[in-house]
């Protein structure tokens, strides 16, 4: 999903590696649903997703080695807040982010399951809409798009832009189709 940069982001720079991690971790989640549906052993169902999650994290924290302060890396002040307030690292707790600086795979472990959870909340945001006003597939994705776009630009007028936005989830659509064919393969 991210080779597409949707955002027309600069590569290489910080934004388009936030896309790019933001992307892997909705990937994920992509995945963990279709293996959950494919797969009717529940026990092994649970062990593939931690397995893949694992295999994310460890892709994402070797392809991208370089040091960042936190707030470069982190520019949503939502997020921000969360890691402030509940941080998995507990030295992170009440630090200034604009001036620590870490590891991107240190950075990496600590927003994705901030990340991991909020594109859950905003799924589950979009289905409320779809069972409300009948089959409208975009509507499922439309907040965790506009979530991902908070994420790489903290940009609230992108985010809130709905032909932006629509296009987003148009295209995170097609590779969710195309990612539960292949774990179906995968299972199969």
């Amino acid at each position: 999903m991210a080779s597409k940069n949707y955002l027309q982001l600069e590569n290489p720079s910080m934004a388009f590696v936030r896309f790019v991690i933001g992307s892997e971790v909705f990937v994920n989640l992509i995945c963990q649903n279709a293996v959950d549906i494919f797969e009717e052993d529940k026990l092994r169902c649970a062990e593939i997703s931690k397995l893949l999650t694992k295999k994310h994290l460890s892709l994402l924290s070797q392809h991208f080695s370089e040091t960042t302060t936190v707030a470069n890396f982190i520019v949503w002040d939502d997020e921000l807040l969360r890691i402030s307030t509940a941080p998995i690292n507990p030295a992170l707790s009440g630090v200034y982010f604009r001036t620590v600086q870490l590891p991107l795979p240190d950075l990496i472990r600590e927003i994705y399951v901030i990340r991991g959870t909020r594109m859950m909340s905003d799924l589950l945001k979009g289905a409320v809409v779809v069972l409300k006003k009948g089959n409208r597939s975009l509507a499922l994705l439309m907040p965790a798009c506009s979530s991902l776009i908070m994420q790489t630009t903290a940009d609230e007028e992108k985010a809130a832009d709905e032909s932006i936005v629509m296009g987003f989830a148009m295209s995170f659509l097609l590779n969710w189709m195309e990612l539960h064919l292949r774990v179906r393969e995968a299972l199969t």
